[in-house]
């Protein structure tokens, strides 16, 4: 065998628009690391290895911000606590946990059996199907081992051009759709080494890995782009979206992933996100949009917040959505968001002070005041994060509690 056993890789590389720094240059190595020191993050400035404990990058100066703790404000005595804590440290009151609040309170009592469980309607087996048949190829390309050399020195030299030219297609479309491709890289960098050694068993062993390293990649790449369709279409379906086009395209892709023809599987799953966009993607974001911009209208009403203005553009963007002018009414919910994130940051912290007043009153009197306490650090949190729904649903909550007392 004359010349290098894997030119038809780094020649492929070439005519994929590839340089051959991508697909057959040999790896850098690690980055230069500080003597004595444990590399555990590279500088994301220059890219040398730093410690862990380090504060400043030990080769271009660069400073690294310390880790930001989310904190609260106690209801109870005012002490800063970190989001996390269950416990004030500072006055001991216990905060519990937000799915406790959501629960309702213990002495609540639950109905008397459960309800009948609901038959799963057609399009959810189908979608429940295709996430099933999703695991399975998956754990079929995990479990699949490479494949045996041929113990015939000729029939190895017949083999290694075979593999490459199942593996360069599959290089290029992985380097087109994003599907990681370092440890592919680093067997073909290897193989190529053995090839120039003339250890062709060794070549034809190391390239058969990196065909099975790409399935792998590719099978979990194209699973992931499927099962996030697939929610898109859930969502699209409870608005009313005929989505059965796009359904029987991400079933052609499933069976093609089955199959082992991934270029195939990953061009359906183009197709069928392309057809959603057409049949139901505008639609679905203007229609989430208007339908988040209602409920903050909802919770203000219950606060008697002046929404009218709100309201006008909410009405047209419903009008806009029924003429099919769906960038519009995406654009008027955002209006009709943006009139009321004029009043409501103020508004809740104002009525996070007044609730804050109320739980004094009540600690006046005594009694169990963890659930409101409790309340009140998540509606706290919320507005920090200024996730105002949240932080208004919570809001309310504390209203009702209070006046259950």
């Amino acid at each position: 065998m004359k010349g290098d056993f894997f030119e038809p890789i780094k020649s492929g590389g070439r005519d994929g628009g590839a340089s051959d720094e991508v697909l057959v240059a040999r790896s850098r190595g690690p980055c230069p690391s500080v003597p004595g020191a444990p590399a555990a993050f590279e500088c994301p400035v220059c890219g040398t290895a730093v410690a862990t404990d380090a504060r400043t990058c030990p080769s271009c100066g660069a400073e690294f911000a310390e880790e930001v703790t989310e904190e609260f404000e106690c209801p109870a005595c005012g002490a800063a606590v970190e989001a996390s804590a269950e416990v004030c440290p500072s006055c001991g009151v216990t905060f519990a946990t937000e799915e406790e609040l959501e629960a309702g309170p213990k002495s609540r009592t639950v109905a008397a059996g459960k309800p009948a469980a609901r038959a799963p309607a057609p399009a959810e087996v189908r979608e429940s199907g295709l996430r099933q048949r999703l695991e399975r190829a998956k754990a079929v390309r995990a479990a699949t081992p490479p494949s045996a050399s041929p113990a015939d020195r000729r029939a190895l030299y017949k083999e290694l051009p075979r593999l490459v030219h199942e593996v360069k297609p599959m290089l290029l479309t992985a380097r087109t759709v994003g599907v990681d491709i370092e440890e592919p890289k680093r067997l073909i960098n290897d193989a190529i080494a053995a090839g120039k050694r003339r250890e062709i068993d060794r070549a034809v062993a190391l390239v058969s890995q990196s065909k099975v390293s790409l399935e792998r990649s590719f099978a979990g790449q194209i699973a992931a782009r499927v099962e996030s369709l697939i929610g898109d279409l859930e969502k699209a379906k409870t608005g009313g979206s005929e989505v059965a086009p796009v359904e029987g395209l991400l079933e052609e892709s499933v069976a093609s992933l089955e199959s082992g023809d991934f270029v195939s599987s990953s061009d359906r799953v183009n197709v069928a996100r392309e057809e959603f966009e057409k049949i139901a993607g505008g639609y679905h974001r203007g229609k989430e949009a208007l339908r988040g911009a209602e409920g903050l209208v909802e919770d203000c009403r219950v606060f008697n917040l002046d929404v009218r203005e709100a309201e006008k553009y909410i009405r047209q963007g419903r009008e806009a959505l029924g003429r099919r002018e769906y960038d519009s009414a995406s654009q008027l919910a955002d209006r009709a968001t943006g009139a009321i994130m004029k009043v409501l940051p103020d508004f809740l912290n104002d009525e996070m002070k007044r609730a804050r007043n109320k739980l004094l009153e009540l600690k006046m009197r005594g009694g169990d005041l963890t659930r409101p306490i409790g309340i009140l650090k998540q509606a706290s949190i919320h507005l920090k994060r200024e996730e105002y729904p949240d932080a208004m649903r919570f809001v309310r909550m504390f209203r009702r509690e209070v006046e259950s007392r």
